[in-house]
């Protein structure tokens, strides 16, 4: 019996072990779950501003820039159905997670006039009900348009943050 519990205790030991390598102990968290959380946090709680957005990038689009808000954007007609066109402008490279309430089509666009490839997108993002999808894009210094549409959604609620580990600072 004696051998039955060493045995017993060297299987718990080395599943123990086995758990250990499979988790972070570094203390640093996933930059892009990060972004998520505190834009997630922002998308339930606010502080939030309304935007309209334009037809168009001829037609005076507003300035989206503004940290750790929730943007409630109201859509306009556009060709195909509801979106419009806003502005966003950044001091620093980096990865920025973007988290739209509805997956409506968006094109980011930098002021060279190029599309910016999404780095990855996440349906559902885990651990934010609030979210229907997380786009991730690295964007330099600049100012970008944000193009929503065609949709059926009248408007979407969105939040921008950079994917960084650890605390943001209001």
């Amino acid at each position: 019996m004696c051998t039955h519990r060493k045995s017993l205790s060297l299987l718990a030991v080395s599943l123990l072990c086995v758990l250990a390598a499979c988790h972070d102990d570094s203390g640093e968290t996933d930059p892009v779950e990060a972004g998520i959380a505190d834009g997630c946090g922002h998308l339930k709680g606010g502080p939030y501003k309304a935007f309209t957005l334009a037809k168009d990038a001829a037609s005076k689009p507003p300035d989206l820039t503004l940290k750790h808000h929730r943007h409630d954007l109201n859509f306009v007609d556009v060709t195909g159905g509801k979106g419009g066109v806003g502005t966003w402008k950044f001091s620093e490279k980096a990865d920025y997670v973007v988290l739209l309430s509805d997956d409506v089509p968006l094109k980011v666009t930098g002021g060279d006039g190029k599309e910016v490839a999404k780095e990855k997108s996440l349906v559902k993002p885990s651990g934010c009900a609030e979210a229907a999808v997380a786009h991730v894009y690295e964007l330099t210094v600049g100012t970008y348009t944000f193009e929503f549409g065609p949709a059926t959604a009248t408007g979407v609620k969105l939040t921008l943050t950079e994917a960084v580990a650890g605390e943001h600072e209001d």
